[in-house]
């Protein structure tokens, strides 16, 4: 399991802060892609002209939040490390 999330989210900052928010981002995640199911689930006994909605935002989440992820998070990180290694220098 943590081979597949290292793939798709990258690998965490040696920052205990970076590494809370990488590790939180994981769970948001991964509790978002079940309540979208699950919604789908609930709304396809209810409605099925309505359930491709929230499968469609499961499908479209889960494939945009972890490219945003990896984006926002190298960001982040090389800002701090290029801070950090100025601030000795």
């Amino acid at each position: 399991m943590k081979k597949m999330i290292t793939k798709v989210f990258g690998k965490p900052h040696e920052s205990k802060a970076f590494r809370f928010y990488y590790w939180f981002a994981v769970t948001v995640y991964f509790l978002a892609i079940f309540i979208f199911l699950l919604q789908f689930l609930i709304l396809a006994f209810i409605d099925l002209s309505q359930a491709y909605k929230p499968l469609l935002s499961a499908v479209f989440g889960g494939i945009v939040f972890p490219f945003l992820f990896r984006v926002v998070y190298a960001t982040n990180t090389a800002i701090y490390d290029k801070s950090k290694g100025s601030k000795g220098k």
